[in-house]
């Protein structure tokens, strides 16, 4: 999170899409530069209000598909700029402010709650063509393992066609009710007509439904059946203050302040819903000096901090109460001794429809320093104009994270239990919302409640420049920059990694470790040639231009908060993750709550991290070639081709993983089948250690990217009153990894980050989440032809041009096709060990688009062409085989300038978001197995009318 000027306050604005020169460093893709405004010796300035309300726009598209009211908005930006002379010709001040009210009052939304039915064991729905006979779901589907697979109708004895849709008992017959704890059934018998025995219900889902907290339906819908209020708003205010002095003709120097505060709280009526918190306060100043020591020579030295406190999670009001601990989950509501109200999360997955309740409370607390020194040179000699200087940043985070699991944590239900055996279970039999009515948990997990570290890393960086016009048609630009980072150190030295194959406990700076505990990187690869030209051919009347450059640049990446190597014992709480896969039973039930802590072993199914020694950051190497033509006086024609690679990404491995799991013989129950691994290398060497944890979560420098793009740009600059452009890129992108970061809920759907096989990086390759094969933007300005000094009306009075000249309008055209997607299952069904694995699929994906009955949406793709990997099988479907919606979307603007005298105008503007209302859908749900799978069901963008007014003097 950075600071961002108000565009008012903005003197220029630079965007290095590719290929930077030596001066810029610690970048992957491209770079913003943006200067303020300064004062001057006449007073100047400009204030404005901005202003939406849901009366002017269109319903979503969501809202109408489940016939609810469109969503409140009130929105307001204001602000304003002015600057002047402290005293004149020497001392100058710039000053703006900016607020904003972005508010969605109390809103309506559908969720999904159990049903009657199902709060008394019947899951019938589940089954879509209903039930045989002898009780058992007439679903079916294809064997996955088949080459040429059946057709399937419902209730086919075809071999090959697997019956689906279809809950199993997991328990004894008779066991399983109150006063008689389930015992494993050696083979699972189907619950007939997928009803379970209401005395088999668990007492904490028999507690939740008898809450009052816990809502009825509001119809007999099995999904959308229930309702929520929310409300949030996204409100901040700030400023800048900057001052100049002209000390003398060779020296000016400038300061700059600048704050900002933000504050986003989130509300939900429903109290099984958390609320949500999130406050930003940013900082940021510089201080700027300029020396001429002659026209040839000039010096220019920087000094500048950035501070944000970033502090937001979810949370419940404590007038909520210990429901979970009421419910009956044991000490779901003390972490370390630590009390904490709400209910712990509950989620559902497998055949599932019902909406999560709960949350684990993820909280966290993130200020955040960099300080920043540059000093540069710039040397005018001949032909010659050379940049050369040194550049120094200092990172200091101070950090509290409750870790993903959140600080109540989580108990996860996957249908693991209720499917049709332990191992190579038939297809998409078991419920997620089934398991939890038996209180059946597939993992239960809980992150940390309090505590914090403060980390450190240093940037240092050298570079020269020099951009040589050779001669008048060809220039080039010669660059090398040095720039290296110092690894992460905790400034009390409170980290701990392993080694990587031993095992071993190394505690930084102790027993000669490094502080840092992997190694920094000091060498060649830290010279970054920048190289360019431009060439302007004798040829075509001198009206070509050809282009090209090459670069090498270097980021630290920012990894995961939750994968740092101070959250590892002794210096932090262990994180509690347990998993209960390829079990007859699980080993708790929910109303154990988060078990797996021991007292005084702070390992005791702790999740550790553990950083390679080399980890390193990434190296892009970035080239572009392009011509350029011009057509007319005001119109050029550009196409280019663009590429880069990165290696050394940052990338989470899931050490813990296991080799090459087979399906063998169950010695112990004939007819069974188990699977079979071998250790995996990683913290092998200390066997005791390992087999404690319940996951080793690392970090390594292992992932790639490339991306490569055709590209073609047609600009008209403004003449006779028209202004416009149309640039078109037809790129692709490939990676081994889904990253850190990504955005999930709207078109992008980011992916799993870990690897489903460790061991076998090359199954990995695939599009990147954010690949999109066909790009297409455009804008159009155009000043219309009436008015004084225009073609038609140019000598229209006064009063006629105040109402008719002067109107301008533009348009926004933006197109692209659907963003890359990868399907995973929840946990890991076919035991590899994974943390997440992928499916099997077609060769194809039909993609049916067909509106669902019941405000359900859209079907996206075809959920039959993606099936589950066999038993101790990975899923061979790619990432990034499923393509999500595209983006057609057109906005609009009008603006006339109101004279008020020779210095003052009023400008009204006018824009229309989306004009033509057109849908933008989001990604469909990706993970197999949902109720909900492939399915669309949400959307963004709706049509919004902004106006706005702003008087300049």
């Amino acid at each position: 999170m950075g600071y961002t000027p108000a565009p008012d306050a903005i003197q220029e604005f630079n965007l290095i899409t590719q290929n930077a020169s030596g001066e810029f460093g610690n970048f992957q893709g491209g770079i913003v530069s943006v200067s303020l405004k300064s004062g001057t010796n006449q007073f100047h300035g400009d204030v404005w209000e901005f202003f939406r309300n849901d009366k002017l726009n269109a319903n979503s598209w969501q809202n109408n598909l489940t016939g609810l009211a469109k969503n409140k908005l009130r929105w307001n930006m204001f602000g304003g700029t002015v600057g002047g002379p402290i005293k004149k010709n020497k001392l100058f001040f710039f000053f703006d402010y900016q607020g904003q009210r972005f508010d969605h009052p109390a809103s309506l939304s559908r969720f999904t709650v159990f049903t009657t039915r199902e709060r008394n064991g019947d899951f019938g729905a589940i089954c879509i063509s209903g039930f045989a006979a002898n009780g058992v779901c007439n679903d079916r589907t294809p064997d996955p393992t088949l080459t040429t697979p059946p057709t399937c109708p419902p209730g086919s004895a075809t071999p090959g066609c697997l019956i689906t849709h279809q809950l199993y008992n997991p328990c004894n017959a008779g066991t399983g009710v109150s006063g008689t704890p389930c015992t494993a059934a050696a083979n699972r018998v189907p619950f007939a007509n997928n009803q379970i025995d209401p005395n088999m219900i668990d007492p904490v889902a028999k507690a939740l439904f008898n809450s009052s907290l816990y809502p009825t339906p509001i119809n007999g819908d099995p999904q959308n059946n229930a309702l929520n209020t929310s409300s949030n708003k996204f409100n901040s205010n700030q400023y800048d203050i900057k001052v100049d002095y002209n000390i003398s003709e060779k020296d000016r120097l400038f300061g700059r302040y600048s704050h900002a505060l933000q504050n986003n709280p989130t509300f939900n009526s429903y109290k099984l819903f958390s609320s949500g918190f999130g406050e930003a306060p940013i900082y940021s100043d510089v201080v700027n000096w300029v020396h001429t020591f002659k026209p040839s020579l000039m010096n220019e030295f920087r000094l500048g901090t950035n501070y944000v406190r970033l502090h937001n999670g979810s949370t419940f009001d404590s007038s909520v109460g210990n429901v979970g601990e009421t419910l009956g989950i044991a000490n779901s509501n003390h972490n370390n001794g630590v009390a904490i109200p709400g209910l712990l999360g509950l989620s559902f997955s497998g055949n599932s429809f019902v909406s999560g309740v709960g949350d684990g409370e993820v909280q966290q607390r993130f200020p955040s320093t960099v300080i920043q020194v540059s000093d540069g040179v710039v040397i005018t000699h001949g032909r010659h104009v050379i940049h050369a200087g040194f550049e120094l940043w200092r990172d200091r985070i101070n950090i509290f994270y409750s870790g993903n699991s959140g600080r109540l944590g989580s108990i996860g239900f996957a249908g693991v239990f209720t499917s049709s055996a332990v191992t190579n279970a038939l297809p998409n039999t078991g419920s997620g919302d089934a398991d939890f009515f038996l209180g059946l948990p597939q993992n239960v997990q809980r992150g940390i409640a309090g505590g914090g570290w403060g980390q450190r890393s240093t940037t240092f960086a050298g570079y020269v420049q020099d951009d040589w016009r050779v001669t008048n048609n060809l220039t080039l630009n010669v660059g090398l920059r040095y720039e290296a980072h110092t690894p992460w150190v905790e400034q009390s030295d409170r980290q701990t990694n392993y080694g990587l194959f031993s095992g071993a406990i190394e505690l930084a700076g102790k027993n000669g470790n490094s502080r840092g505990l992997y190694n920094g990187q000091y060498g060649g690869r830290d010279f970054q040639p920048r190289l360019g030209f431009a060439w302007t051919p004798g040829v075509l009347n001198r009206k070509t231009v050809v282009r090209g450059a090459f670069t090498v640049s270097s980021y630290l990446e920012g990894t995961g908060t939750n994968l740092r190597l101070t959250l590892n014992p002794p210096w932090t709480p262990a994180e509690i993750g347990t998993v209960y896969n390829n079990v007859a039973l699980p080993a708790t039930t929910t109303g154990q709550g988060v078990v797996g802590s021991v007292p005084g072993d702070p390992y005791a199914s702790a999740s550790v991290r553990l950083w390679e020694p080399n980890f390193q950051p990434s190296i892009a190497r970035q080239w572009n070639f392009s011509v350029q033509h011009q057509l007319t006086n005001s119109t050029s024609v550009q196409i280019g081709y663009v590429g880069q690679y990165a290696n050394h990404l940052a990338n989470p491995m899931w050490l813990i993983q296991s080799m090459d799991p087979v399906l063998v013989p169950d010695p112990k129950n004939p007819g069974q089948f188990i699977i079979q691994t071998t250790p995996g290398p990683y913290m092998q060497g200390n066997p005791a250690l390992k087999s404690e944890l319940s996951s080793i979560r690392g970090t390594f420098s292992n992932a790639w990217m490339g991306y490569n793009a055709l590209q073609a740009v047609l600009q008209k600059r403004m003449s006779t009153g028209l202004q416009g452009q149309v640039a078109y890129t037809y790129s692709k992108c490939l990676t081994n990894s889904a990253g850190y970061y990504g955005t999930w809920g709207s078109q992008a759907s980011p992916g799993m980050p870990y690897w489903q096989n460790v061991y076998d990086g090359k199954t990995e390759k695939g599009p990147c989440f954010y690949d999109e094969t066909h790009n297409l933007t455009s804008y159009v300005l155009y000043q219309l032809p009436f008015g004084q000094g225009k073609k038609y009306g140019s000598g229209m009075n006064k009063a006629a041009n105040a109402v008719i000249g002067g109107w301008e309008v533009d348009g926004i055209l933006t197109m692209h096709t659907g963003f890359a997607m990868t399907v995973n299952n929840w946990g890991d069904p076919s035991g590899t060990g994974a943390w997440v694995t992928r499916t099997n699929c077609s060769s194809s994906i039909k993609y049916p688009k067909n509106a669902l009955a019941g405000g359900l949406g859209i079907q996206w793709f075809d959920p039959s062409n993606f099936t589950a990997p066999a038993a101790a099988t990975f899923g061979q479907c790619s990432n990034g085989k499923l393509r999500g919606p595209g983006l057609k979307n057109f906005d609009m603007g009008i603006k006339k300038d109101f004279s008020l005298g020779e210095a003052r105008k009023l400008e009204f503007r006018s824009e229309f978001l989306n004009l033509t209302n057109t849908k933008i859908l989001n990604s469909p749900q990706v993970f197999f197995g949902s109720g909900d799978f492939g399915r669309i069901s949400s959307s963004q963008g709706e049509r919004n009318i902004q106006l706005a007014l702003k008087l300049f003097f």
